[in-house]
């Protein structure tokens, strides 16, 4: 018995060392944790990994750029302003017409008529009234009839004049030079044209034109003269047209608060280009002093502003800047934003102002893409 308990105490020995053991590697050495890094690690995992770019200073965007639809330097519809059966049809689809030249001859007969009648009765008017007026300065003759004679005859020669305009207007003429682009479907020999009626559109391809929308701070940096380039990929593929600006708008649109500037060129894609194809545009700037530039990669919509989160001190806070002009990837800032402070490219669509990052920087916002 005496062998068997001192076995007992032995082994009550053994296990109080153990736990001693355990207890004083819970407390202590390089391996142990503490209890104010069992508080911290929540919030460090509560990170979210970010990319982002330094903001930095260069070049302006030397191009303000754009988009708008091909026209002839001038276009006009040939419109009807009589009635009556279409007699002669002398133009097709694609001809080039010169002003003046004749497009369309509507039934004339009964407008000749009235113009030869309302000739006859100025011709009696202008008989009588020199007939009068010879009587009048013999003495045979009133004041008063030679009045009245003198306004039968005005008023014959605005008969006249009415009636030769309708007889005129039987004959359609082309209002400009240029190609016809469209004819209206209910134009063909033997049918009844109206007065109003559109008949062809006529396009003058010599040179081209097209509007362009700009914002009020890009619009004070043009004038009349600024070099442009015009690209037309459906008719020139990738090579780019010599333009200039020929017109700036003195007022903004009421409804956008865009100002129209007006781009003119010659043709030089052999004849391929056409009134009513879709254009990109480049209008180059005159140089200024360098501006910070961010990615437009890193802009989001909060509410009817476009933002940008920067990372400070682990952290994300909101910014709203003043945005200038944009040209592909870039957009400049002329307010809102320092030199040095660090954008997020990545991730923005999880945070809040406020949220905790761990921002990776990439680059600068220059050459990051």
């Amino acid at each position: 018995m005496e062998s068997k308990g001192k076995v007992l105490q032995h082994l009550s020995l053994r296990i109080w060392l153990i736990l001693l053991s355990f207890y004083l590697s819970s407390c202590g050495g390089k391996d142990t944790i503490s209890g104010a890094t069992v508080w911290e690690a929540p919030e460090e995992a509560k990170k979210v990994a970010v990319e982002a770019v330094q903001v930095t200073k260069g070049t302006p965007l030397s191009f303000i750029t754009g988009a708008g639809v091909v026209e002839g330097i001038r276009e006009a519809w040939t419109v009807s302003e009589t009635e009556g059966i279409i007699r002669e049809i002398h133009f097709r689809i694609g001809q080039w017409v010169e002003k003046g030249q004749v497009l369309l001859q509507v039934d004339d007969s009964l407008k000749r008529l009235e113009m030869e009648r309302a000739r006859v009765q100025l011709e009696s008017a202008q008989i009588e009234l020199e007939g009068t007026e010879r009587l009048f300065q013999q003495g045979g003759a009133s004041a008063s009839a030679v009045a009245k004679l003198r306004g039968t005859l005005s008023a014959a020669k605005a008969q006249y004049e009415l009636t030769k305009k309708a007889y005129e207007d039987c004959t359609i003429r082309s209002p400009i030079s240029g190609f016809i682009a469209l004819q209206d479907p209910s134009i063909s020999l033997g049918s009844f044209i109206s007065r109003g009626t559109r008949i062809v559109r006529i396009v003058d391809t010599s040179s081209f034109r097209l509007e362009l929308s700009v914002g009020e701070r890009e619009v004070g940096e043009l004038h009349v003269g600024s070099p442009a380039m015009v690209q037309v990929p459906a008719a020139c593929g990738e090579r780019k047209i010599e333009a200039q600006v020929t017109a700036i708008g003195a007022g903004s649109d009421p409804k956008t608060g865009a100002y129209t500037v007006v781009l003119g060129w010659k043709d030089s894609c052999n004849g391929r280009l056409r009134s009513g194809m879709s254009a990109l545009v480049e209008i180059r700037r005159p140089n200024r002093a360098p501006v910070l530039i961010i990615p437009s990669a890193s802009l989001v919509r909060r509410g009817e502003k476009p933002a940008v989160f920067i990372a400070k001190e682990g952290r994300t806070e909101i910014r709203y800047p003043v945005l200038g002009s944009r040209q592909g990837t870039k957009v400049e800032v002329l307010q809102g934003l320092s030199e040095g402070d660090l954008v997020l490219v990545s991730g923005m669509s999880k945070l809040k102002n406020g949220s905790p990052v761990n921002p990776t920087v990439v680059g600068d916002s220059l050459k990051w893409e």
